[in-house]
């Protein structure tokens, strides 16, 4: 569709109440009954975070699947994307907000659900192949957000290149896959 989805940031929107919270918690001794009454209202607003979470990306993959029949996504690993050394504690913390993981969950199960085919494609070069000419960096750090291609001079936005070349993997492996059990293309 060609949308970039911006994902609230749910847990910066209760960190100074959670700081508070802590803060009070501090003033007692654990498990005596003050600092439990105190866990309990950190907890209730983990719980908040949780939901509201939840509640998005529920959202989020319903307008996905409905959106068009056949649906493209890196096969990413989140576990592994924040465990990278490269990665600073505020790029792993905006994956644990994406919840990218919770994302391909609901999705696979809601695709299911509406015969939508969805497709998870390799995830390696997307950002750093040329969605043109197909030229291939030879590396392209995150904080580089425009891609432009020293081949052929295109420059587009780094993230609206690695989905057009998530998307066409996708259709090539749909191709492929219809083609091999004789559905029509």
């Amino acid at each position: 569709h060609g949308n970039k989805v911006k994902v609230p940031d749910f847990y910066k929107q209760k960190e100074d109440e959670i700081a508070k919270v802590q803060r009070k918690m501090q003033g007692y001794e654990e498990g005596s009954p003050g600092w439990e009454k105190w866990r309990r209202r950190l907890a209730i607003i983990h719980q908040d975070i949780q939901r509201k979470r939840k509640g998005f990306l529920f959202r989020l993959a319903d307008e996905i699947v409905h959106s068009a029949p056949v649906i493209v996504f890196e096969d990413l690993e989140p576990k592994k994307m924040k465990e990278r050394p490269d990665h600073g504690p505020a790029t792993r913390k905006r994956y644990t907000e994406a919840s990218w993981g919770m994302l391909m969950r609901k999705l696979r199960f809601k695709a299911a659900e509406a015969g939508t085919t969805l497709i998870l494609v390799d995830p390696r070069n997307t950002s750093r192949t040329c969605s043109m000419c197909g030229n291939v960096k030879s590396e392209l750090p995150l904080s580089v957000r425009i891609y432009h291609c020293e081949h052929c001079g295109m420059v587009l936005d780094r993230d609206w290149n690695a989905a057009i070349n998530i998307l066409n993997k996708g259709l090539d492996t749909q191709t492929l896959r219809s083609a091999v059990n004789g559905q029509p293309v």
